[in-house]
């Protein structure tokens, strides 16, 4: 990996639900090229309970809460970094409620080519599912992809 700088991360993660009656309550972080993000939507939408497919952009065109906070050039991050250091996500959560994972693809842009990371997607023809939470493992590693 190069040198290259880090433009934009977006993030597409896919959730089956929360395994409760309600609402999930943590926060969903990304660590990409030595980082962690928080990634939560400006409209402060919360994921519900029921799953769905959400998108999240870092860095331009952002789509985040506390976007200064939580952009790839502020301080400035390097493609290299995405060899150097673990990729993932992980679900911070005070309480008890889990987090259902589907799929994630984080697409990670750089000023000359994009770098895609994956986990759970196309792995299983049935449709592999991991949880997310306090009483199991709160991380999922993303492995790095070619793009097409």
């Amino acid at each position: 990996m190069s040198s290259e700088a880090i433009r934009k991360i977006t993030m597409t993660i896919s959730f089956g639900g929360t395994g409760a009656g309600s609402n999930p309550k943590g926060y969903l972080r990304l660590g990409m090229a030595g980082r962690e993000f928080v990634v939560r939507h400006m409209a402060e939408q919360e994921f519900d309970k029921n799953g769905g497919t959400y998108t999240f952009t870092l860095g331009e065109d952002h789509s985040v809460q506390d976007h200064a906070s939580n952009d790839p050039q502020n301080p400035q991050t390097y493609v290299r970094g995405l060899d150097l250091f673990p990729n993932y996500i992980r679900y911070d959560t005070p309480s008890g409620d889990d987090l259902i994972v589907e799929a994630v693809r984080v697409v990670v842009s750089g000023t000359s080519y994009d770098y895609e990371f994956k986990a759970l997607v196309g792995t299983d023809p049935k449709g592999s599912k991991v949880r997310l939470g306090r009483s199991q493992g709160q991380v999922l590693h993303l492995s790095q992809h070619q793009v097409p």
